[in-house]
């Protein structure tokens, strides 16, 4: 096993190059998603998808629980 993963490593090895990297920021639709201050920003929308899923969940789920009461009291 050593003679097949030898000559793999000593060629990747030698086929390997320079790296670079480029770090930024992102703008998508005026919401900055990487930068300064984008911690702050993104707990801020987590905890408004939260507020809002508190809300909407509660709301489909009596949605469904009257559709399906609905639906057997048909049938």
């Amino acid at each position: 096993m050593l003679r097949v993963i030898d000559p793999m490593i000593e060629r990747a090895l030698n086929d390997s190059g320079p790296v670079s990297l480029q770090n930024g920021s992102i703008t998508f639709k005026g919401f900055r998603v990487w930068g300064e201050g984008s911690e702050e920003l993104l707990n801020k929308v987590g905890m408004d998808i939260i507020n809002i899923g508190k809300r909407v969940v509660p709301f489909v789920i009596v949605t469904a629980y009257i559709f399906a009461g609905w639906i057997i009291y048909i049938i």
